[in-house]
């Protein structure tokens, strides 16, 4: 069953509840807000590694790391329920996968302000969640 990657919708247009879900999280943090700090942290910096990662491989029109790299961040992101990243991560690993870096590099920008967003709210989630 190879269903064709939807699309993910502008970063932009896009509301927090949309771009985490909360929920899975939580769930994924077991609801402690230390394990929340640790997670967020670990995901803060792997994603930016795999960002950089990601525009080296495009720079050098290397589909098949592109779809690696993409892969493995769309997992991580999934796990946590970062949606938005996620989707965003499948979209460029579809590219990858069909040799089409030029569209992978047209999502890198969305890419960043997205992930930009993504600190943002669940730095904001940190601070506003009970201590554990």
């Amino acid at each position: 069953a190879n269903k064709p990657a939807e699309a993910a919708a502008p970063v932009s247009t896009v509301s927090d509840a949309e771009l985490v879900d909360a929920e899975r999280l939580a769930e994924f943090s077991g609801g402690s807000r230390s394990a929340l700090i640790e997670i967020t942290d670990l995901y803060f910096s792997q994603t930016t590694e795999q960002l950089e990662l990601l525009a080296e491989a495009i720079q050098r029109q290397d589909a098949t790391a592109v779809a690696r790299v993409a892969h493995s961040s769309a997992g991580a992101s999934g796990v946590c329920g970062i949606i938005q990243m996620e989707q965003l991560f499948r979209s460029v690993e579809r590219f990858g996968k069909e040799n089409r870096v030029s569209d992978a590099a047209a999502l890198l920008p969305e890419m960043r302000a997205g992930f930009e967003r993504v600190k943002i709210s669940l730095l904001n989630s940190r601070q506003n969640m009970p201590l554990s």
